[in-house]
């Protein structure tokens, strides 16, 4: 949806439940790609099975034939040198009030 709450069809149907997995392997965080349209970070393409160390800063764009449509900017945030936490920004933002 955008700012308005209207559903941009187009671009959802470019996305599936299951485009990508996140899991942490030996304190890292990986992305694997799981949906066969593949995804860029940081501007570069990456195909169904690949994964991808993500590091604080990348730019996770979902939709490879239109980058700008969705993207997930990932931030570590830290405590004493370590990650405590991986927060994910959409963009553009999603306008979660809702009218009554």
């Amino acid at each position: 949806q955008d700012m308005a709450g209207v559903l941009d069809e187009e671009t959802s149907r470019l996305l599936s439940r299951r485009h990508f997995e996140l899991y942490v392997e030996c304190d890292r965080l990986i992305l694997r790609v799981t949906g066969t349209g593949g995804l860029r970070i940081n501007g570069e393409a990456y195909g169904p099975d690949k994964t991808v160390l993500l590091s604080s800063g990348d730019v996770i764009s979902p939709v490879v034939a239109a980058p700008d449509a969705v993207t997930l900017n990932t931030n570590f945030q830290t405590e004493h040198g370590r990650v405590s936490a991986v927060v994910f920004t959409r963009s553009p933002a999603i306008n979660m009030e809702t009218s009554g």
